[in-house]
């Protein structure tokens, strides 16, 4: 039995976070590329990602430009973007917990409560530790719901609409307006968003 175990965990080094070294690359075209792997530089990928008042291709230059190291630089953007998003993910598929297109937390808007967790949960202060990003990310889906933030996330993820009391209805809905995230999209995508749903 102690043969297998050790058969299993040599099996699972590389870009295993435990058995072996978390990865430091991305793969593009079967060639491999060295990113930066702070936390706080995938945070801010997030970030960009999601900025409505960037461009496509703005958008692209700057994660690109901030996650790759120089000189080593893929030539094809699209192959370039898939990998680090992949990256970003750690492989991992999209929680499926929200609606599509719902944002239930944000790194920036969020962030004391981010913050809060970490030091209530594992006594880890984010602005003195160095960590790699598939270890926050590892941390951060594992947060408790006793935490202030996983109960933000908790409330911005309810659905009213399966609530049947009136009271309770009542309740969760001024919590959804306390914990409400600030809608970023332009005017034109809420006319649209607004159209859809009047007429589809």
């Amino acid at each position: 039995m102690m043969k297998n175990l050790q058969r299993r965990a040599k099996n699972m080094t590389g870009d295993n976070i435990i058995f072996g070294k978390a990865p430091d690359f991305i793969t593009v075209n079967g060639k491999k590329y060295p990113v930066r792997t702070d936390f706080r530089i995938w945070i801010r990928y997030a970030l960009i990602i999601s900025d409505e008042s960037l461009t496509p291709s703005e958008r692209a230059s700057e994660v690109i430009e901030m996650c790759l190291v120089p000189p080593h630089l893929p030539d094809n953007i699209g192959e370039t973007l898939r990998a680090l998003a992949d990256f970003y993910s750690a492989g991992k598929a999209a929680d499926g917990s929200a609606k599509r297109g719902e944002r239930v937390f944000d790194f920036g808007e969020d962030e004391q409560l981010i913050y809060a967790a970490f030091m209530q949960q594992y006594g880890i202060d984010l602005t003195a530790c160095d960590m790699h990003w598939h270890k926050f990310r590892a941390l951060f889906t594992s947060l408790a719901k006793d935490t202030k933030f996983c109960e933000a996330v908790s409330v911005r993820s309810m659905d009213l609409n399966l609530v049947s009391d009136k009271k309770l209805r009542e309740k969760w809905r001024r919590l959804k307006q306390l914990y409400a995230l600030p809608d970023r999209r332009t005017a034109e995508q809420m006319e649209n968003d607004i159209a859809n749903m009047l007429w589809g």
